[in-house]
């Protein structure tokens, strides 16, 4: 085995380096007796400080250990894994593909031969492929690399994309390698960038585009804020070739900030069709359940893994992904695995709820493009643009905004803690009102003003919250300050205010704890939980203190109570453990492949 094991920075102690070493050698004597153990399960127990060295060391015995075996290594399913490590495991892919060059590169010095297997980013330079000179890498993926390149037929600079190696690449990336290449040759379009050849070298798979001097606008959007108005133009140009593309039956299906490259002259280009599909016949290259895009940019049909929707729309829904991007910089939601839950789940934030600068015209083309549901969005890439057209010439854009009943919808859904506090309050609210009349309301003149007073209260610290969660990236910190002062206010309220554990308000425990799981965060789901019982434990032993008039509380009274609110919690936390595990073992087709070129 070729392992790094020897190198062992200076401050790890002895004990370390023997427990990585241990956990390595039970990792490999199991592969060679023909288990197939996992790397998460030797993970389990090590401490944090050493999870990260014994992960990469495993992660290089894996791979191998299959490349010895023949086995077919796809990198996308490890990065769909361990996506939480995605550095680490290109590392890895690496070191590996690094082991295979010098290992062929010393069998062909025995046997005589010239050319080595594949190159790395310093052996390339100057290196023929074909009829191209390498001149330097300009990007760099998990399966592909690209190349500045000089052809000498033609005498122009071209770009060259190939696959990495060839040893770890599968059939299934060869072929759709191929695909991207032969449906980007036949789209002739100013917006796209044009291929000219493709072919082999050595067993290198590789093929030749068009070399576009310029940054992504990934890296441009970094740099520098986007108007509103420069905003729209860009979105008109990718939409028109977007447009082009569509009506040559090739749907994009990965459009992003990363594949759209900017000319000297201000031109937008569109590249990397390498999960691109014809939709005027069927592909084998992908399965249901696939999900391809990148998260943050992807529809919620596309994170849903229904690859037999992925048409047109889809592309529509990405280009009003990218305008949000450049009206409020930054994406939809975040480029995460986790993202994908509430791509499924939630509607964006409209982006004049975080800039009120930004025409209202332009929000709601924006927002059309990124509807849930694609009827509801623009029917064409062509119509995109028009409305974008429209609203520079200052006129009456096609879009409408959406009716009062939509908007209260989508006003719950993107703000759905904040939604499910206001309705509990209004029921609460009304429950006490009915309570308040049917009694003598002269005799409950203090407790009336005091309940209206602390639910108005709750309604305005709650709206507090809900805007900083909207502008703040310390979401999870936000989340567990606001259920705590919940929990607080609600119980000191039960023991100032109301009956104590007599009180049928004390209901409200198991609804915070049924509505925490709205944070989609188990973490949160056990703090609601735990810090309930606490508060209920609370009031049950000082209810006699408080109301001395009112029979104390018995343990049979109690402890359904108790029990319902921990069944409650374990149930929200196990269904939450269920939505993600699926996602994340899911594959995620393509956000590793590299498509922008940079100079």
């Amino acid at each position: 085995m070729n392992s790094d094991r020897g190198n062992k920075p200076a401050g790890d102690n002895r004990s370390d380096a023997t427990l990585v070493d241990s956990a390595c050698d039970r990792f490999e004597r199991a592969w060679r007796s023909g288990q197939k153990p996992r790397i998460r399960d030797f993970l389990t127990g090590v401490p944090e400080q050493l999870q990260g060295r014994l992960f990469q060391e495993l992660l290089c015995s894996e791979l191998e250990l299959r490349s010895e075996r023949g086995d077919t290594i796809d990198p996308t399913q490890y990065l769909a894994e361990f996506s939480g490590r995605s550095d680490q495991v290109e590392a890895a892919f690496r070191q590996i593909a690094a082991n295979a060059r010098t290992q062929d590169h010393q069998q062909a010095t025995e046997n005589s031969d010239a050319t080595p297997s594949s190159w790395t980013s310093q052996s390339a330079e100057g290196q023929q492929c074909g009829s191209y000179r390498l001149i330097h890498e300009i990007a760099r993926g998990g399966m592909g690399v690209v190349f500045k390149a000089y052809d000498k037929k033609l005498q122009r600079t071209v770009a060259l994309k190939m696959i990495l190696d060839r040893n770890l690449a599968s059939t299934e990336a060869i072929q759709r390698f191929y695909a991207e290449a032969e449906m980007a040759a036949g789209l002739d379009h100013p917006g796209i960038v044009p291929v000219f050849d493709v072919g082999s070298h050595d067993d290198h798979h590789f093929y030749v585009m068009g070399y576009v001097e310029g940054p992504t606008l990934a890296q441009d959007v970094k740099d520098r804020t986007y108007s509103p108005q420069e905003s729209a133009r860009l979105i008109i140009e990718l939409a028109q070739a977007v447009h082009y593309a569509h009506q040559h039956d090739v749907v994009h299906r990965d459009l992003k900030p990363g594949n759209v490259l900017l000319c000297k002259d201000g031109q937008a280009r569109i590249t990397d069709f390498g999960l691109a599909k014809r939709t005027n016949r069927p592909s084998s290259l992908t399965m249901a359940g696939q999900i391809l895009g990148t998260p943050g940019y992807m529809s919620p049909e596309q994170a849903a893994g229904a690859v037999d929707q992925t048409e047109p729309a889809v592309d529509i829904y990405a280009l009003g992904a990218i305008l949000y991007h450049l009206l409020t910089g930054h994406p939809p939601f975040e480029s995460t695995l986790d993202a994908l839950v509430q791509i499924l789940q939630q509607d964006p934030i409209p982006p004049r709820v975080l800039n009120r600068q930004i025409p209202r015209d332009l929000d709601v083309i924006c927002m059309k493009c990124l509807s849930r549901d694609p009827s509801q969005r623009y029917a064409s890439a062509r119509e995109l643009a028009e409305d974008l057209q429209r609203y520079l010439d200052g006129e009456l854009i096609a879009g409408r905004p959406p009716s009062i009943r939509q908007r209260i919808l989508r006003w719950a859904r993107h703000r759905p803690r904040l939604a499910s506090v206001l309705a509990i309050i209004s029921a609460v609210y009304a429950y006490h009102l009915i309570c308040y009349w049917m009694e003598n309301p002269g005799s409950q003149g203090f407790f009336h003003w005091l309940a209206s007073g602390t639910l108005l209260v709750v309604g305005a610290y709650a709206w507090l919250y809900q805007s900083l969660l909207l502008r703040s990236n310390t979401t999870v910190r936000i989340l567990f300050a606001w259920a705590a002062t919940d929990i607080i206010v609600f119980t000191w309220f039960l023991l100032a205010a109301a009956d104590g554990v007599q009180s049928p308000l004390v209901v409200l425990y198991l609804c915070m704890v049924a509505g925490s799981a709205l944070s989609f965060d188990r973490h949160m789901v056990w703090l609601v939980t735990i810090a309930s019982v606490v508060a209920y434990s609370i009031v049950v032993m000082a209810s006699p203190w408080a109301h001395p008039l009112l029979p104390a509380p018995s343990f049979v009274e109690t402890a359904p109570i108790t029990i319902s609110l921990l069944a409650i919690g374990m149930i929200q936390y196990f269904v939450l453990r269920c939505m993600r595990h699926p996602v994340v073992k899911r594959e995620v087709v393509g956000s590793a492949d590299p498509s922008r070129q940079t100079d």
